[in-house]
């Protein structure tokens, strides 16, 4: 009996951007903007924007994390065809700058977008002696599989 198999292409997607500086939010829920790159397979984030884009339906991992001033937080945000929500955040609890962070797991769509945004009033905080440094916010997501 002659057997006959179909390969599908995996299709790849994985993402870690970083923020070197500091940033104060201009208004409520504003992109965080970011400068480098550590990876970026398929291309998906735009750096400038700030946003993902999926370009392959599936289910998608993010992580961040953030070094924030006392009672600062940040917000991983989704834009659908359905509108804009905000999916995971994390507040600093304490009255000095500190390190947030958070993850989660979401089905997206073509075409879906998602952003780590900054609350009103929040900012980011860079070293204490003004020297940018790579931690100062990480954004990272990649495809876990396909639907």
């Amino acid at each position: 009996m002659a057997s006959t198999s179909t390969t599908t292409k995996e299709k790849k997607c994985a993402f870690a951007v970083f923020k070197s500086d500091a940033q104060t939010a201009n208004a409520d829920r504003e992109a965080v903007t970011f400068q480098g790159v550590h990876v970026n397979v398929g291309n998906d984030f735009d750096l400038k924007d700030g946003e993902f884009t999926c370009q392959y339906p599936g289910i998608y991992f993010f992580a961040f994390c953030a070094h924030v001033s006392a009672g600062g937080g940040v917000i991983l945000r989704k834009s659908t065809s359905s509108g804009i929500s905000d999916i995971a955040n994390a507040y600093s609890q304490s009255r000095d700058s500190t390190q947030v962070a958070g993850s989660t797991i979401l089905e997206l769509h073509k075409g879906d977008q998602v952003w780590l945004a900054i609350p009103s009033k929040s900012n980011f905080v860079d070293s204490k002696d003004n020297t940018p440094r790579e931690n100062t916010c990480n954004l990272s997501g990649h495809l876990i599989f396909q639907k």
